[in-house]
């Protein structure tokens, strides 16, 4: 049977927001292709004015803006132009965590510009932090790598007398990490720990966490999107499998595919029921081939939850003036302030 055309509101215009240097971002790029093709505007903050979303001919406008290390003033300061600009009601969407939380703990302040859904404050954050998701998947009984969260190089030497490597190591928050510093490695020596923990840990806010390692010759990395809010639950959910990273085995999904994988299905709807949260979410699992050998509650078949990223979007979007190229150009000028670009393309 068909699937009906969706029927979306084009009066209101939709803003991708990120807080973070990304240039190469796939994610944006889908989002404003899929609703520009369903008759919804789609303007973008984007760091760099060639940026791909930047010189999309689907882009209705892009904000050229370095959000990345600004303050919460700052950053209130600009969305305010932003939205000044655009001079309508616009739906906000972030594309990562720190977005995400900040749209949350300044819902207040930014009503008056944009549409988003009205989250618990400090909810969004909660899920960005690894270390609390770990809590809520014990809480909720549902399967994940052990872990262990060092506050000190003491701590790191005590870890390494009980650890069984190769591990993987990860910040808890990745945008309170230092320049350069990745945000997954794996360390196969004591030695090799060592020296991640000391090149990205701080001591004065403890943020890097030690994972259980799943070898990849038993181990499949699995996707999961979906839909889920208190009244509906989960409304709506794909399953995918990774089949490529960047770097290996340790980053974002540069090749994927859809699979059906109902078990997974029915664990993340477990754990999306102890979230009680209405978002579109994204969970990558790590799921186990074989019984695991380690101290892990996971069993055959079980998914692992080392990470949850969420986005908030709602269904609705408009048409706007276009300038030359199709897209609306505003200057807007002042250090640390966005300004609009219209790309060529």
């Amino acid at each position: 049977m068909p699937i009906p055309p969706l029927a979306l509101d084009a009066t209101v215009p939709v803003l991708v927001f990120k807080i973070g240097r990304y240039i190469l971002h796939h994610g944006t790029v889908g989002i404003v292709r899929s609703l520009v093709r369903l008759g919804v505007p789609v303007y973008a903050v984007v760091e760099d004015r060639f940026a791909p979303v930047a010189m999309s001919r689907y882009t209705a406008g892009a904000f050229v803006w370095e959000t990345r290390g600004l303050d919460a003033e700052p950053l209130l300061a600009g969305l305010a132009t932003i939205g000044d600009r655009l001079g309508r009601p616009t739906i906000l969407v972030p594309t990562d965590d720190s977005a995400a939380a900040f749209i949350a703990e300044h819902a207040d302040l930014l009503e008056k510009w944009f549409l988003f859904p009205r989250l618990p404050r400090e909810l969004p954050r909660q899920l960005g932090n690894k270390k609390d998701l770990y809590f809520l998947c014990k809480r909720a009984a549902v399967p994940h790598p052990e872990a262990a969260f060092p506050y000190s190089t003491g701590d790191v030497y005590d870890f390494i007398e009980r650890a069984r490597f190769p591990l993987v190591v990860k910040a808890a928050e990745a945008w309170r990490l230092p320049q350069g510093a990745r945000s997954v490695s794996i360390a196969n020596t004591p030695r090799e720990l060592i020296a991640i923990y000391r090149q990205a840990e701080s001591s004065e806010s403890p943020n890097l966490m030690c994972q259980e390692y799943i070898p990849q010759a038993c181990a499949e990395d699995w996707i999961f999107h979906g839909y889920s809010n208190p009244q509906t639950g989960c409304l709506v959910a794909f399953t995918g499998k990774k089949l490529r990273s960047c770097p290996p085995f340790a980053g974002p999904t540069t090749l994927g595919v859809p699979v059906a994988n109902e078990p997974l299905g029915q664990q993340t709807e477990r754990l999306l029921k102890a979230i009680t949260q209405a978002s579109w979410t994204s969970i990558i699992a790590w799921t186990n081939g074989m019984a695991s050998t380690s101290s892990s509650t996971s069993t055959r078949g079980s998914a692992r939850f080392p990470d949850v990223r969420g986005s908030r979007r709602r269904r609705r979007g408009a048409s706007a003036a276009s300038g030359p190229h199709g897209k609306e150009r505003w200057p807007i000028t002042g250090r640390g302030r966005p300004h609009l670009h219209c790309g060529a393309l």
